[in-house]
């Protein structure tokens, strides 16, 4: 049985509280039995309900102000308190859904409101992390006044786990002595390319691979005991890792599909004689079998008979008709051609060339990438504007690049960094959204502007020590992560950056 319990077992009361079974472990039941339902939580006076289906959440309503769409935006300063007040008092006049006023005022485009909507369920669902006291209902799926999103569960349960779930409720999920081991699972319920995975979680992944205590993977990652006892955490929550007496240090044989055994063959009753030779005869009762068969034939001859006389008389019908005269051509008026029209000929146009197909082997387009480096929290922050004359500029490419529009924030930036050249903030937006459209060296290109014009620039470093790192330049990025250290030595990703140096210069 898993760390947890098991997803069946979880379910079957119906109702608790967080304490007793936590959201992780609820969460993980729910997309592993694949159920379609809503889930109730209270933690008055605040309530929320989470909408499944097929086990993935795509909706979440709440009576938590800070949740509500509008104060997203407003956060995210894609609206004003001003047009945010607007845009809602327009949609409680018109009835008209926030989200389509948005496309119709051209606020946002379709695919922009799409990412909104999806990372505003996830700050939801992350939050319910935190609701350790809250008390929990399953019932029916109903409808959601929200438009239905997609997401990972795996992903969600992982990343709450790492960032959201307090450090008491941690301790308490594993209760466990210094020298307990713990082991990967072979046959998971959830795959690991489920997870996005930061490098140093890559490590402890790794690590775990030897069933190592909690202190072997804290001397063997670099990490500090929160961060490994929550990790460990959430790949029980999905039940990726167990104690390791419970898994077998081999993994089980792939289980061989039986074919189905064949039905036996129904015995001949007894009185009916059964001969056995060449061509085998079984003899039945006359009145059913003979009976049946001269009735056949006698029905095929009165047919046959049938057609043979209508046949002669259809024939002696036509013999009776009177025939026209044969038609005799006279020799001196010789026949004539018929004359056809003819017209003249006309090239047709010639055809359009066909539609250029990919080249073989060519990569398929990829998503943009976002912001976040890795799964625990790590992200990059957008470039700041300053008092020159460039800041409306790097105002709007700052929004665009929070807008996931990576390809209209390159052309802002490129401008910017063509009229103002000794602008860091312009070379380093640019790298960011060269970063999310998957151009890596051009991106090390753009960073290579930023350093001249700011040598110490961290969060420059912080994106060079990551891209180096992808093209398995181990020396060129640990260089730049302790230039990000040395710039900024209390910043909140001091520690997880930290281990990433002590890995890679292992």
């Amino acid at each position: 049985m898993p760390i947890f319990g098991d997803s069946a077992s979880i379910l079957r009361p119906g109702k608790g509280t967080l304490a007793e079974t936590p959201f992780s472990a609820l969460l993980n039941a729910v997309a592993v039995t694949r159920r379609t339902c809503a889930l109730e939580l209270s933690q008055p006076p605040l309530e929320k309900r989470i909408y499944f289906e097929n086990g993935a959440p795509v909706a979440c309503t709440s009576n938590v102000a800070n949740e509500a769409f509008a104060k997203y935006l407003v956060d995210k300063e894609v609206l004003s308190e001003a047009k945010a007040h607007e845009l809602l008092a327009l949609s409680a006049n018109k009835r008209v859904k926030l989200e389509q006023l948005l496309v119709q005022k051209e606020v946002l485009t379709a695919i922009q409101l799409q990412r909104h909507l999806q990372a505003n369920l996830g700050r939801k669902l992350l939050d319910c992390f935190r609701w350790v006291g809250a008390r929990w209902r399953l019932v029916g799926a109903g409808e959601s006044s929200e438009v239905p999103q997609h997401t990972n569960p795996a992903q969600i349960i992982y990343t709450g786990v790492c960032t959201a779930l307090p450090a008491e409720a941690v301790k308490a999920g594993l209760p466990f002595p210094p020298e307990q081991r713990f082991a990967l699972v072979h046959q998971p319920p959830h795959s690991p390319s489920e997870l996005k995975l930061a490098v140093r979680d890559e490590f402890l992944v790794m690590a775990l691979q030897r069933r190592p205590t909690v202190d072997e993977t804290i001397e063997a990652t670099g990490m500090i005991r929160d961060d490994v006892l929550r990790r460990i955490y959430a790949l029980a929550a999905l039940e990726m890792l167990d104690l390791a007496e419970r898994v077998s240090e081999t993994p089980p044989p792939p289980a061989v599909v039986q074919a189905p055994a064949l039905a036996p063959v129904a015995a001949v009753p007894p009185g009916i004689p059964v001969a056995v030779t060449t061509k085998a005869a079984v003899h039945v009762p006359e009145d059913e079998s003979v009976g049946r068969a001269q009735r056949r034939r006698r029905a095929i001859g009165r047919g046959a008979l049938a057609a043979t006389v209508l046949f002669a008389v259809v024939g002696a019908v036509l013999a009776l008709r009177p025939q026209p005269p044969p038609r005799v051509a006279s020799p001196s008026a010789p026949v004539a051609p018929v004359a056809r029209p003819t017209r003249p000929f006309v090239k047709p146009p010639p055809l359009p060339p066909p539609p250029s197909l990919p080249e073989k082997g060519s990569p398929a387009p990829r998503r943009p990438r976002g912001l976040e480096l890795s799964a625990s929290g790590l992200r990059l922050a957008l470039p700041e504007a300053g008092d020159g004359p460039e800041n409306a500029a790097l105002t709007k490419g700052a929004k665009l690049l929070a807008a996931a529009d990576a390809e209209e924030a390159l052309r802002q930036f490129t401008k910017v960094a063509a009229a103002a050249p000794s602008e860091p903030e312009a070379w380093y937006g640019q790298a960011l959204a060269l970063y999310g459209l998957h151009r890596d060296e051009e991106a090390l290109g753009a960073l290579g502007h930023l350093f001249e014009a700011s040598a110490a620039h961290p969060m420059g470093h912080l994106l060079a020590g990551f891209l180096e790192l992808r093209a398995k330049q181990g020396e060129k990025a640990r260089g730049h992560f302790q230039e990000y250290l040395k710039a900024e030595p209390a910043a909140p990703y001091a520690a997880e950056v930290g281990s990433i140096v002590a890995q890679v210069g292992k």
